[in-house]
């Protein structure tokens, strides 16, 4: 009898035993890649398999969060749900864009301070604050190959809080799995209409315009598969070949398809919903280093929102002809460093209450018996069928996706 999500959470004491490595691997594979875009170009970024990176990071992060937060809003009262999301994302959001704005701006400046001041832009900045994501300061990172942007990642919080929203009105409705398929159906809706509309733009565009439109709805849908996987969490069987389908589907995308591939209509789509099984389906899995990715868990928001800035400031005053692994160097401690400072504050003051990790000792481990060849033979069957069946689920989505496009397309007299 196969193993269901249920079972796996009953049995780890009520919270998914993979979350804390799943959610590591995603954050530091998209700031990893962030290295490799400022101080490679775009063009260097996506000439290599690593293009697929963000549309797997950021959709697979929405996924978990997705489950987490319906876990959490069915565990806690609303105020209680409310008032803990702000106490852990709320610091972290203040210190990136004060920090940003009033001290890296007027230190990497290429205006006087005075202008720097007086500039509408460094007035708009604080908009971040309440989810109005603005990316420039002024003469901030204007001559870096990435130009003008402080910080990208200020593009996620509102999404953030789309989908904390709507897991919170999930599992306060009556009939909590009708209304996470309404949402995810409104979610797929507006994708499609923008799509049919030639409102989507490229992944090629504008860093604001894609976020919001292109990568930031596939997040959202991805959020919300999350949602519904916890709601289903009886019926959906787990194990390692519902990590390695996914994986393996991603794999043979990033190595065939190109980047040219998420151009196509729906394929950012199609991608995200691959990242988020892949995501969800490692939740369920006992991984090795539970220790350190339980004690990283606390710094991997903060490092998220201050890597990027530290990136850019390393390409600007680091050395030059600067590679990736170096910026990454430069870069990441700090950010690591200035997040644990905070989360450390926060416990001191009592902002955000430590919460200790639990023992998953007694679940059994993702790959065990690795020395016989029957495991081995037993996990290529598993991963075969895994990446069948994802490929065929992507596949279908991608042709209905097409053909709906399709048949709302004018023809060549305007019909």
């Amino acid at each position: 009898m196969a193993i269901t999500f249920a079972d796996v959470l009953r049995r780890s004491g009520g919270k998914a035993p993979g979350v804390a490595h799943t959610r590591a691997v995603l954050v530091m594979a998209w700031i990893a890649f962030e290295s490799v875009r400022l101080t490679n170009g775009l063009a260097g970024a996506v000439l290599s398999p690593l293009w697929i990176v963000p549309f797997v990071a950021v959709p697979g992060l929405f996924a978990v969060l997705g489950f987490c937060l319906a876990q959490a809003a069915g565990d806690r009262s609303t105020r209680e749900f409310v008032l803990d999301r702000v106490r852990r994302a709320g610091p972290a959001l203040l210190v990136a864009v004060s920090a940003s704005a009033l001290v890296l701006g007027p230190g990497a400046t290429t205006n006087s301070l005075r202008a720097y001041l007086s500039d509408p832009a460094f007035a708009q900045y604080f908009l971040n604050l309440v989810g109005w994501p603005r990316f420039e300061l002024p003469g901030v990172f204007e001559f870096n190959d990435y130009s003008g942007v402080v910080n990208e990642a200020l593009w996620l919080p509102p999404f953030f809080a789309i989908v904390a929203l709507s897991a919170l009105a999930t599992m306060r409705s009556r009939k909590p799995r009708w209304l996470a398929l309404a949402g995810a159906s409104v979610t797929l809706a507006v994708y499609l209409a923008g799509e049919v509309a030639g409102l989507t733009p490229s992944p090629t565009g504008s860093v604001f315009r894609n976020s919001f439109v292109a990568n930031g709805l596939a997040a959202v849908f991805a959020g919300q598969c999350g949602i519904l996987c916890f709601l289903w969490r009886d019926r959906l069987p787990v194990g390692p070949a519902a990590l390695l389908g996914p994986i393996g589907a991603l794999a043979a995308v990033a190595l065939f398809g190109g980047p040219n591939l998420v151009e196509l209509p729906g394929a950012p789509l199609a991608i995200a919903l691959l990242a988020g099984a892949g995501a969800l389906a490692a939740l369920a899995l006992r991984l090795p280093g539970s220790w350190v990715a339980g004690r990283a868990a606390p710094v991997l928001l903060g490092a998220m929102l201050f890597s990027f800035p530290l990136q850019q400031l390393a390409v600007d005053l680091g050395p030059g002809r600067q590679s990736a692994v170096i910026n990454l160097a430069l870069s990441l401690p700090v950010a690591v460093v200035l997040a644990w400072a905070l989360h450390w504050i926060s416990v001191r003051t009592g902002l955000a209450p430590a919460r200790p990790e639990p023992d998953f000792g007694e679940l059994a481990p993702a790959l065990p018996d690795f020395r016989r060849p029957r495991f081995w033979r037993n996990l290529f069957r598993q991963a075969a069928a895994g990446i069948g069946v994802a490929v065929a689920v992507a596949t279908i989505g991608l042709i209905v996706i097409l053909i709906t496009i399709a048949a709302f397309q004018r023809d060549p007299v305007g019909v």
